[in-house]
């Protein structure tokens, strides 16, 4: 997965340190089936967006209505205007 991005420096929620790739990791290698995604890192986004109590909602790029499908990908909702600040 390496080098798949299509963002320039700066374009992602990643240089901010606002996202993060989550699989599972096996003795033969890294795991990315659909079901063990939506199973175990939709249902704990779905859990923490649920609580409202957590101080950012997370965007998860498996979800249904995704702007694009990328299974691995969590973001902090609104993570522009966040890097915006931090930036500033």
């Amino acid at each position: 997965m390496i080098g798949s991005s299509r963002a320039y420096y700066g374009q992602s929620a990643h240089n901010y340190n606002l996202a993060i790739d989550i699989f599972r990791l096996t003795q033969t290698g890294a795991d990315y089936t659909i079901g063990w995604f939506k199973d175990v890192v939709g249902q704990a986004v779905y859990a923490h967006n649920k609580q409202g109590k957590a101080p950012f909602a997370i965007k998860w790029y498996g979800m249904e209505g995704a702007s694009y499908k990328e299974m691995p990908h969590c973001e902090v909702w609104g993570w522009k205007d966040m890097a915006k600040t931090l930036v500033e």
